[in-house]
């Protein structure tokens, strides 16, 4: 999501509470960050993985753990297996559990009510209604407000009231300037670009835009783009000249395979 990812990060926690008892259904009272980062790789070594064809031409995994102990563990280390082998291969998976200990296991082997997954629930902001976040007196629920629903006949009106709003709650005015950047980048999600910049015309309100972050990301990726283009160029004189691909590719930085392919 890129530069709406950074924004909506910023903003959420001054958002969350009302959120919360508006639009989620929790009576908020109080919260306290995670800080712990989920892992976004994690290695586990099954005891043991097969891809099965049964005679049916039903394709399924199984996997078999070998278990000398009673773990009372086991079924939440099962359905951590499940998950991940379901995220990889999404198919069926059958799961054993073969245990080789002494007397008779009494490990939990469905898991309880509170731990299933039961899904989530989509909360689409684009059909939820604007005008709330509008009369907040908090500037991250007033941009907030550009993402939730609007008539196409009022998004002019609701827009500039938005931006009026957010002008009338921000001092000093470079701070108005940080949300304007956030209401036109989320503005660029809905469509709304020419729309805020004819608002910001009349309102004889100054937006620039080389401080905007997708301005400022189109214009890195049209840097690099330059810059590559000329190497290649470069490249391409080396070679009609007979420069050995070694010496273009010390020279230039440019792989070999990309020299080949001009």
């Amino acid at each position: 999501m890129g530069a709406y990812d950074h924004i909506l990060k910023a903003n959420i926690h001054e958002i969350f509470p009302d959120l919360c008892r508006i639009q989620l259904g929790i009576a908020y009272a109080k919260g306290e960050d995670i800080k712990d980062k989920l892992q976004a790789t994690v290695e586990r070594e099954a005891d043991f993985l097969q891809k099965v064809t049964t005679a049916n031409g039903e394709q399924l995994i199984v996997h078999l753990e070998f278990q000398a102990t009673d773990d009372a563990t086991m079924i939440d280390r099962m359905h951590f297996y499940w998950m991940l082998l379901q995220q990889k291969y999404k198919m069926e998976i059958r799961q054993y559990v073969l245990y080789i200990g002494n007397g008779t296991p009494k490990m939990t082997t469905i898991l309880p009510p509170e731990k299933q997954y039961k899904g989530f629930q989509l909360l689409n902001l684009g059909v939820l209604d604007y005008q709330p976040l509008l009369n907040s007196n908090n500037p991250e629920e007033v941009v907030w407000a550009v993402l939730y629903k609007m008539d196409p006949s009022e998004v002019p009106i609701a827009l500039e009231a938005i931006i009026a709003r957010l002008y009338k709650l921000t001092t000093p005015k470079a701070t108005f300037y940080k949300y304007l950047r956030q209401v036109m980048s989320f503005g660029r999600l809905r469509n709304f670009s020419h729309i805020i910049q004819e608002i910001l015309e009349n309102m004889d309100i100054v937006y620039n835009v080389k401080e905007d972050a997708f301005y400022q990301q189109g214009e890195a990726k049209g840097e690099a783009k330059g810059r590559l283009a000329e190497k290649k160029a470069q490249a391409l004189k080396m070679k009609q000249k007979n420069y050995p691909i070694e010496e273009i590719v010390d020279i230039t930085g440019l792989t070999r395979e990309q020299i080949e392919q001009l």
